[in-house]
């Protein structure tokens, strides 16, 4: 979309390019299955299809772990901002608040060898 610079995944733009050709194969089985060798009721219910749209939950399943962990970083960044802000109204020992605050990244078998060390 170009006002919210969103691009579509190459899913949907596919089921976009083919969605004509389904329904026509849908209307010929339907017109087939009903009307020419009548193997199925007329009132039968057409099986619906499931394509993955522009805003549909299908088109982004894959970006959700980025999501949540961009959500779980924010929200770490606001509760630290609020415990810096409550260290500074409180009159706080400032020096003792970041004793503790360097942050390390990395996984768990980073710690061991940390661990090991001390």
């Amino acid at each position: 979309m170009l006002d919210t610079r969103d691009i579509t995944d190459s899913k949907v733009v596919e089921k976009v390019r083919t969605v004509e050709q389904l329904s026509k194969d849908q209307y010929q089985r339907f017109v087939t299955e009903r009307l020419q060798e009548e193997t199925a009721p007329l009132f039968d219910t057409i099986q619906k299809n499931k394509l993955p749209l522009f805003s549909s939950p299908l088109a982004t399943k894959e970006k959700s772990s980025d999501k949540l962990k961009i959500a779980s970083q924010t929200s770490n960044c606001s509760l630290f901002s609020l415990l810096y802000v409550s260290c500074q109204v409180r009159d706080g020992d400032l020096g003792g608040f970041f004793k503790y605050g360097k942050l390390m990244s990395g996984t768990k078998t980073d710690l061991l060898s940390y661990l090991e060390k001390n």
